[in-house]
This record gives structure tokens, sequence and C-alpha cells, in this order.
């Protein structure tokens, strides 16, 4: 594990720390909205299934978060910081954690039923092979 990944982690696990030992009624002003935080953890969840389809070596979680989930974060207009800090908060808040993975489940199925399913570019695909 390099340096940057444990203070990664450590700056993850303290964030959580934190957030879990105070009591906030208000969700912070950093926090990515519960909707771009479901359109982006849907779309994360088909496009990592889609890509076992295509490549089981690609679907390594430390693959799909350094080439993948960069671009699916800028397609969505946000960056890797503000959605891991908005990831780490509705970790701390397990009610709205839970709220918020239902939504994206629901979402998921919704896209099911009506074959909405996100599709990244071609050649985001085509450049990472």
């Amino acid at each position: 594990m390099t340096l940057s990944r444990i203070h990664f982690v450590f700056f993850i696990v303290m964030l959580c720390y934190l957030y879990s030992c105070t009591k906030q009624t208000a969700a912070p002003d950093y926090l990515l909205s519960k909707e771009k935080m479901i359109s982006i953890m849907a779309d994360a969840y088909q496009l990592e299934a889609a890509l076992v389809q295509v490549d089981k070596k690609k679907t390594k979680r430390t693959f799909f978060n350094k080439v993948y989930l960069p671009n699916l974060l800028a397609e969505h207009g946000t960056s890797k910081e503000a959605y891991d800090s908005s990831y780490a908060w509705y970790l701390s808040h397990h009610e709205q954690g839970l709220l918020l993975m239902n939504q994206v489940k629901d979402t998921l199925e919704d896209r099911k039923l009506r074959k909405q399913l996100y599709l990244p570019k071609l050649d985001t695909l085509n450049n990472k092979r």
C-alpha cells in the first residue's frame, strides 16, 4: 500500500469517526445531492456489471477505482474527493445511508424494467484496454 493510499484510508476512517461522534441535524455544504449520489452509484454498479461481461480482470476494485470511476465522476460533473466525502458522510449516518442504498436499488430496478442502462462513452472503454 502506498503512502498516499494509507493517508486516504486514514482520512476516510477519521472522517467517519468524527461524524459518528457528533450529532448533526443538517447535511454539510460539501455533500453531493442525494439525487446525484443515487445517479452516480447506480451508474457505477451498472458499469461494473457490464465490465464483468467484457473482461473479468478489469473488474478488480483497484482497477475500477483508478480507471473507470474518475471518468464516470467527470461525466457527472463531480470530483473523486467530493464523491468520497459524500460517501463517507452517508456511511457514518446510517439511516440516511440505508435510504440512499434503497433508492439506488430502486433506481437500478426501474432502469432494468425500462431498459435504460448506463452506457459509458465507447471511447472511454476502448482507451482503457
